[in-house]
């Protein structure tokens, strides 16, 4: 079922892309078509839960652990009420990590973040179909570049924003760590065949890590002071 979603949003998709090229193209079908491709993405994401459930090994009441062969890409992640790892990325990680993955995806549940990213992804695609094509197509796609930024400094703030939660949780040392540990298993990722759902995180982990020693660094500060 999963499959043939993801070829019927394809489809869908080709479809609109052949309208445009003929310049049919207006905002009812814009909108109908983006409609189209929101339902069927929360359908798809339906039958991806049921299926992690009917092959999840259970640790808690949100928290599933996934052989590879079902999601076909290693990482943790969190969507509707649930917090998924890979099954041998979970069994890679100590205790320290383990936990500090746990908070900072449960951030993410908490505050809906995939549920907003979806959401201003669909925005997006509804003004890349519109936007872009017509009268005053470069104003169109300039402004259309600008959500584009929006949604990577959206992105950025969640993620900021869910180290922050996992320091307050269990200590910015044990976040560094873990973040420093997944930086290390990608650089070894990179060398062999295997997929991490890490490697593409927006903003980067170094990027995340050089934060985190700087906000370690003025708490340093902080306390030689005091």
């Amino acid at each position: 079922m999963d499959g043939l979603l993801s070829i019927l949003m394809f489809l869908i998709f080709l479809v609109v892309f052949v309208i445009i090229l003929c310049g049919k193209i207006n905002i009812l079908i814009v909108t109908t078509s983006v409609l189209f491709f929101f339902i069927l993405s929360c359908i798809r994401r339906y039958y991806f839960i049921r299926n992690c459930k009917s092959n999840a090994r259970l640790l808690s009441s949100d928290i599933y652990v996934i052989p590879f062969e079902h999601i076909k890409y290693k990482g943790a992640f969190a969507v509707n009420n649930y917090v998924i790892f890979e099954e041998s990325f979970y069994d890679e990680q100590d205790d320290v990590s383990k936990n500090v993955i746990i908070s900072h995806e449960r951030y993410h549940l908490k505050h809906r973040h995939t549920e907003k990213k979806n959401f201003f992804r669909c925005v997006l695609l509804w003004n890349s179909l519109h936007l872009m094509f017509g009268q005053n197509g470069l104003y169109k796609l300039i402004l259309l570049l600008v959500l584009c930024a929006i949604y990577i400094v959206l992105i950025s703030y969640f993620e900021y924003n869910a180290d922050g939660y996992s320091v307050e949780n269990n200590g910015i040392d044990d976040v560094i760590y873990t973040l420093e540990h997944l930086e290390q298993n990608n650089e070894n990722i990179k060398k062999g065949d295997s997929i991490c759902l890490w490697l593409n995180t927006i903003p980067s982990l170094k990027s995340r890590i050089r934060r985190l020693h700087k906000q370690k660094l003025q708490y340093s500060a902080i306390n030689i002071k005091k």
